[in-house]
């Protein structure tokens, strides 16, 4: 009986290992592409009658390693992020991103007082849009000035206190509308 010289053999199916574990995406695939490469690599040694067959073994194997280990990455990863393959949500019940709001408007200081030490009263920041303001007061209104001009005196309606006997803001009898003289003035800028 005449004995086979396996170095040829075994050089090819060494390059085939390489090659196959090398051309995985993840390092868990590569190794499952080593293994099934080295596995292929010997049941063609044992089943086969040339080197040829320990190539085709390999290259088998590897493949064959490789997909079984990309599945069961897949697999975990579904896992670790609650999917379950028995359940179908869709894409309108699902949770989408939300980006958080811009904030455009500067914020003014909280301790602005009503009025000044020399009596004049606080300036409000123009707002974003045209015709507003935010207010010096909090919680820094954004506040309608159509029609007021600039260095006009003007009231925060948020500011008017609340009268303890109806639980809403003070009144002015003869226009039944909020009380403007007991709330806070600004100046619009």
């Amino acid at each position: 009986m005449k004995i086979p010289n396996l170095f040829p053999t075994l050089s090819l199916s060494m390059g085939s290992l390489l090659l196959f574990s090398m051309v995985s995406c993840t390092p868990y695939q590569q190794q499952g592409a080593a293994i099934g490469a080295l596995g292929g690599a010997g049941l063609g040694a044992i089943a086969g009658d040339d080197g040829g067959d320990v190539v085709t073994g390999a290259a088998l194997g590897a493949a064959a390693g490789a997909g079984v280990s990309a599945y069961r990455e897949e697999q975990q990863r579904r896992a670790s992020q609650g999917y379950n393959n028995n359940s179908y949500t869709p894409p309108a019940q699902r949770p989408s991103y939300q980006p958080p709001a811009p904030t455009t408007t500067p914020t003014p200081s909280t301790t602005s007082p009503s009025r000044t030490s020399a009596g004049e009263y606080p300036l409000a920041m123009p707002g974003v849009k045209a015709n507003t303001v935010i207010s010096p007061y909090p919680p820094f209104n954004v506040l309608d000035t159509t029609g007021a001009k600039k260095g006009d005196k003007l009231c925060d309606p948020s500011t008017i206190p609340i009268d303890p006997a109806t639980g809403k803001q003070y009144v002015n009898p003869s226009t039944g509308l909020p009380d403007v003289k007991r709330g806070k003035y600004f100046i619009v800028p």
